[in-house]
């Protein structure tokens, strides 16, 4: 029953962050968020969240293009729901909601901002 509402979780939260980009332009996506993400663009940020769900600390990197973030993004999502069985209940549960924290972060900060 909770793996079941940690999926679903996920999905909304997966869901209304890519509703919230859906719009975006190429410039857009380029073009630094301000604010808490200072001079980031779209692309590094989603870039970032997608490699903090896979665990991955990073220091810098190359801007990928806004397609291959989402893809990033998709694959990341992908691998957090084939491990997230083999987790017990309070690991899961703090995964999930690390996750969620991020994406709604930023989907508020986007919104908050008009960066939309």
């Amino acid at each position: 029953m909770l793996l079941a509402s940690l999926v679903t979780l996920l999905e909304i939260s997966h869901h209304e962050l890519l509703e919230v980009i859906a719009d975006q332009t190429e410039s857009e996506f380029h073009r630094s968020l301000g604010g808490e993400y200072g001079e980031s663009s779209l692309v590094e940020v989603l870039t970032i969240i997608a490699w903090q769900e896979r665990g991955i600390s990073i220091a810098s990197f190359e801007r990928p293009m806004p397609p291959q973030a989402i893809h990033d993004l998709v694959g990341a999502r992908w691998q957090t729901l084939k491990i997230l069985p083999s987790l017990d209940s309070e690991s899961a549960s703090q995964l999930v909601e690390k996750i969620i924290e991020r994406e709604k972060k930023l989907v508020n900060h986007l919104l908050l901002n008009g960066k939309i």
